[in-house]
């Protein structure tokens, strides 16, 4: 699905873009979340490890329209894969 799909469909939607990455980040720079004003998402900006952070954020971030620019740092303790 699209942006502008899930514009039509939820009316309000935030999306997440990644503008800059260590070597070592799971997803490169433009990477991108959608994520709808029910928490509903499509995407990775980390590949898992910090994507609920975002999404938390991003119903703020829809009520106001003020977008952030966030630095998350990937921490093993944050993301443990089986």
């Amino acid at each position: 699905m699209g942006v502008d799909h899930w514009l039509d469909e939820f009316g309000s939607v935030m999306l997440a873009t990644v503008v800059s990455a260590s070597n070592s980040s799971p997803m490169p720079v433009g990477s991108q979340l959608v994520v709808t004003s029910g928490e509903r998402f499509e995407g990775w900006v980390s590949g898992g490890c910090v994507e609920s952070e975002v999404i938390a954020e991003s119903t703020e971030v829809m009520e106001t329209g003020c977008p952030k620019i966030r630095e998350l740092e990937l921490r093993k303790t944050w993301c443990v894969r089986a």
